[in-house]
């Protein structure tokens, strides 16, 4: 079972280590004590069960694996997020588990970083169409009361 220490925590989500102590002492982060000088570890399932549950975090939970990786290579779990891929397979590989290459996270990055872009392009696109709904809807408006404003000017004069 992989598991996580503090300061491991702490570089994933680019975070101080007493605030990850914190979550632990306040409960939000499940962790099992070692020993004093060790310290706490985190579980997968446990930091990913925060992860899901944090507001902040929450885009970066995931069991997925990385795109595009052929069998026999193990898949690498997306624990905080894609930097976080990175970590977790040089720990793997210096572990001695056989895992994704360099070149195919790299070729998976670049891929994402395309995704990422046409994702934001189509977002923008969006954006630009619900203005332009806005400002048809407050023409209405003002359309619609200048109608009443007649009305009212032609009652007041009968």
């Amino acid at each position: 079972m992989d598991t996580y220490t503090v300061k491991q925590i702490a570089d994933m989500l680019n975070t101080d280590p007493e605030t990850v102590r914190r979550w632990i002492r306040k409960g939000k982060l499940h962790a099992e004590k070692t020993s004093r000088k060790e310290g706490n570890i985190v579980t997968v399932a446990d930091l990913n069960k925060f992860l899901k549950s944090s507001p902040k975090y929450a885009g970066m939970a995931a069991g997925a694996m990385v795109a595009g990786v052929t069998a026999p290579i193990a898949a690498i779990p997306l624990v905080g997020g894609i930097a976080a891929t990175y970590l977790t397979a040089i720990k793997k590989q210096e572990e001695g588990e056989k895992t994704i290459s360099r070149e195919e996270i790299k070729r998976y990055l670049a891929e994402e970083i395309e995704r990422r872009n046409s994702s934001i392009q189509q977002k923008l696109s969006t954006i630009e169409h619900i203005r332009q709904e806005i400002v048809y809807d407050q023409q209405q408006i003002a359309e619609c009361s200048y109608v009443i404003e007649r009305i009212e000017n032609e009652e007041g004069h009968e």
